[in-house]
């Protein structure tokens, strides 16, 4: 497996795991396909979302130091592999399962449709406990 970047409107978005170019092409391609999902599923802080839906995803082999924090980042969600612990229990059994954001996110339904941070989940919850 090697990795690859999502680039988006020329931004390196998201960084994967992929068997080869083709592969990674593909997996950026399927429109029910997991990585899709999961551009749709953040937004950048501003609350703009990570991917329109319609802009082209660019994929490409990682950098050397894209690839590095990619391993950093998935040894740290899964844990030594030699201690048999994984923490991440969505990897599963296979740790290249792993996804980095490279850019900041936040979960897209925090945001109402105006792109204010919506407290009524809170207001919500307040109101079941009385």
């Amino acid at each position: 497996m090697r990795t690859y970047v999502a680039d988006i409107d020329g931004v390196p978005t998201i960084a994967f795991r992929a068997h080869d170019d083709e592969h990674a092409q593909a997996l950026a391609d399927d429109k029910a396909g997991d990585l899709r999902l999961s551009l749709r599923e953040f937004n950048k802080p501003d609350a703009s979302p990570l991917w329109d839906g319609v802009s082209a995803i660019f994929v490409r082999p990682a950098s050397a130091a894209e690839d590095a924090e990619w391993l950093k980042a998935r040894d740290a969600s899964v844990g030594k592999l030699s201690e048999g612990a994984i923490i991440d229990p969505e990897l599963g059994e296979d740790p290249d399962e792993f996804s980095l954001y490279l850019v900041p996110i936040v979960p897209a339904h925090i945001y109402d449709d105006e792109g204010v941070e919506d407290d009524d989940e809170d207001e919500d919850d307040d109101a079941a406990h009385e």
